[in-house]
């Protein structure tokens, strides 16, 4: 375990630790990455940022501003991605802080990530599912005991108001 990984896991526990040298290739990462993506830490040495973000057009914009970012070796937060790796294709979010030598040198960058593919589908097909229950005609309300009514759609609130 790397001296830093140990407080990093504290705030990250869903995710991974990676390092890359001063040309931005991965160098390490935690072996969590193989357990939350399916592939393992190894096929990621080598490798840019740039050498794993998916087609979507605009993903190929925000890189363009993220590669700035570590070519001016600045921190960065949640920069959100499609990688495509062995496994298919997955979003992440990944955030890093650039590491200086005592003269400083850019060293590195070191940082943490996250599989947000699930998260992602999960919210497309929530949106999907609240279209569907907005759209039919019949009353549809969520009572929770402790809180009342936390939704209604609009035929319930029509209902409701009758």
């Amino acid at each position: 375990m790397r001296d830093w990984e140990a407080l990093a896991a504290l705030a990250n526990p869903n995710g991974w630790y990676w390092e890359t040298d001063e040309e931005h290739r991965f160098t390490w990462i935690s072996d969590p990455v193989e357990h939350i993506t399916g592939v393992p830490a190894a096929w990621h040495y080598g490798k840019r940022r740039a050498d794993l973000i998916g087609q979507n057009p605009d993903d190929q914009a925000k890189l363009k501003q993220h590669l700035e970012v570590l070519d001016r070796h600045e921190p960065f937060r949640e920069f959100e991605l499609s990688r495509i790796g062995p496994d298919g294709t997955r979003r992440l979010s990944t955030s890093g802080d650039p590491v200086f030598d005592a003269a400083g040198t850019f060293l590195e960058y070191r940082g943490v990530a996250a599989d947000l593919t699930e998260t992602t589908e999960l919210r497309q097909h929530t949106s999907i599912l609240g279209e569907i229950v907005r759209e039919v005609g019949d009353a549809i309300g969520v009572w929770l005991i402790d809180s009342g009514i936390v939704y209604s759609n609009p035929a319930f609130k029509s209902v409701q108001q009758d």
